[in-house]
């Protein structure tokens, strides 16, 4: 509307200025179309030659449009605009301010059409760039709201998920509890006691098992000798210590092969699976040259030094490695990593001097296993144990002086009583003392135990 006055204004401004004489290039249009307008002075002639528009020459044509730009921008447009001026601006009204029509619609027109009137135009620009920026928040707020519900569903059918899971594991766990009772009941059938809590509440806590870890239990159960399995107490612990070690070493053939063999020849679960780890096994070998024994009393001992000092047969490498999981949980961020690595170099740097001390340390064991057979019982590990601490000289006196001991003594171990053990570190000091070089220390001093 406000374009229209405009026009209408700039219309009367322009008979008064550009047709007060009558442009010369109209002279053949105005005596062929606009006679009769003559008498109604120059503005009625220029509105004649403007409803003749089309039927006019090119230098009229143009003395008339230069006489009314938003006439001239009115026909640019509308032939720009030809798809979209039918449609939306049919009226006469429109027809007339056919600008401001489309305008008012511009959020139906084309490409061509919107850029030629926006060209033009800033309020309209900076009003199709806010329009822009609405839709593109609301879609934003339409996608958040999509994934808020799309999470929300996720959660939903997590939840129920978790509580069908819970479901099933508290009718597992109560049936596998009421079996292992029930089991027990006709075993023991005079028998109440409150171990059957205990066995059974284990035993049900059992997860469901894979195949593969079926297989493997089902192996460590049958290696073990029937006058272990007798009682159904005992299947059932049997069970669960086999679950135990099925659950992680159930892909490590020689682990299993290893364990069968010591279940049949008799050895516990416990005994048998922590005998059968490499680093026990590296142990064993080292202090018995990789021999086999069949002396039950040896290979309780053999057993008690090993699970004490099997950390001390890992390699450099496995020890820089076992901290590594730890320390990369501390430095997320690529920049960080190499703190990580210079942690490592010097976990690395700290593996080789203890394993260069505690070398000498096991050698000091495994020369006293094979030197004094004596010594080969499990009440005596703890006095290898302190005596490898010591120099050679002390630890051989104190062994001769242990052993000159009354045998009912000995059965105690070392140290027995505080008055026998003073006594033989205050003559074995001295003895030390008198025989031992004054700057030269054995390398066994310089060992560090940490068991």
């Amino acid at each position: 509307m406000k374009r229209f006055f405009f026009f209408l204004l700039l219309l009367v401004t322009a008979s008064l200025s550009v047709w007060a004489n009558g442009p010369s290039e109209c002279a053949p249009e105005r005596s062929q179309f606009c006679v009769a307008a003559d008498a109604n002075g120059d503005l009625a002639v220029y509105v004649c030659l403007e409803n003749h528009l089309k039927d006019l020459g090119h230098n009229c044509r143009e003395a008339v449009l230069r006489a009314n730009p938003v006439l001239r921008e009115q026909l640019e447009v509308q032939a720009v605009c030809q798809k979209e001026a039918p449609l939306l601006c049919s009226n006469g009204m429109a027809k007339l301010n056919l600008i401001s029509c489309l305008e008012n619609n511009y959020k139906q027109l084309g490409s061509e059409c919107l850029a030629k009137l926006t060209a033009t135009n800033p309020s309209l620009r900076a009003q199709i760039k806010r329009d822009s920026e609405a839709a593109k928040k609301k879609h934003e707020e339409e996608l958040a709201e999509i994934e808020r519900k799309k999470k929300e569903e996720e959660k939903k059918q997590a939840d129920e998920l978790l509580k069908i899971q819970h479901k099933l594991a508290q009718e597992r766990h109560q049936q596998r509890y009421k079996d292992c009772q029930s089991r027990l009941r006709k075993a023991y059938p005079d028998d109440q006691s409150a171990t059957y809590f205990y066995y059974c509440e284990r035993y049900a806590k059992i997860p469901v098992l894979s195949p593969e870890q079926g297989r493997c239990m089902d192996g460590l159960i049958q290696a073990r000798p029937a006058k272990y399995t007798s009682k159904a107490q005992d299947k059932m612990q049997n069970e669960l210590d086999a679950w135990q070690y099925c659950k992680d070493q159930t892909g490590d053939s020689s682990f299993l092969t290893c364990t069968k063999t010591r279940l049949k020849d008799g050895d516990d679960f416990t005994m048998a699976g922590n005998s059968c780890l490499p680093l026990h096994q590296r142990c064993l070998a080292h202090l018995t040259g990789g021999k086999k024994t069949s002396d039950p009393t040896y290979g309780n001992f053999l057993y008690a030094i090993c699970s004490s000092f099997q950390s001390y047969y890992m390699t450099v490498d496995e020890c820089t490695d076992k901290e590594a999981p730890y320390w990369m949980s501390f430095y997320q961020q690529p920049k960080d990593g190499h703190l990580v690595q210079q942690h490592l170099r010097e976990k690395h740097a700290e593996c080789l001097s203890f394993f260069e001390k505690t070398n000498g340390y096991m050698d000091c064991i495994k020369e006293f296993n094979n030197s004094d057979h004596r010594l080969r019982q499990p009440r005596f590990a703890p006095i290898l144990v302190k005596l490898c601490k010591e120099s050679p000289i002390y630890r051989k006196c104190v062994l001769k002086k242990f052993f000159q001991l009354p045998q009912y003594i000995q059965v105690l171990g070392y140290p027995s009583t505080q008055r026998e053990q003073e006594a033989i570190h205050r003559t074995c000091t001295l003895e030390e003392t008198l025989k031992s070089p004054p700057s030269s220390p054995t390398a066994s001093e310089d060992c560090e135990c940490t068991k």
